[in-house]
């Protein structure tokens, strides 16, 4: 049996995002860093239970403007997943 193991995975992202408007001279930027973590556990050679957590970042692709004149803020998000992975070689399965 082999031995248990613990894998960790960790990052960072940073995005930098610009649109030009050619006809009227507006320019957008805006920028963010995001960010993902996570732990996969081998028990043993055929199960192993992972978590993992992210954050997610969208920008705005227009010029479009709310009411109070505003422009359309980014898209932010956070997720997380866990499971279950397992892999039974003799059958040529994994997932």
């Amino acid at each position: 049996m082999p031995t248990r193991q613990l894998h960790t995975l960790a990052g960072c992202r940073y995005d930098q995002y610009a649109l030009n408007q050619i006809h009227s001279g507006s320019r957008f930027e805006t920028d963010a860093l995001t960010w993902n973590a996570g732990v996969v556990y081998t028990l043993n050679k055929y199960l192993s239970p992972y978590y993992g957590q992210s954050s997610n970042y969208s920008p705005a692709s227009t010029f479009a403007v709310l009411l109070d004149g505003s422009m359309v803020p980014d898209s932010r998000g956070k997720g997380r997943e866990a499971g279950l992975k397992f892999d039974v070689p003799r059958w040529n399965i994994s997932g």
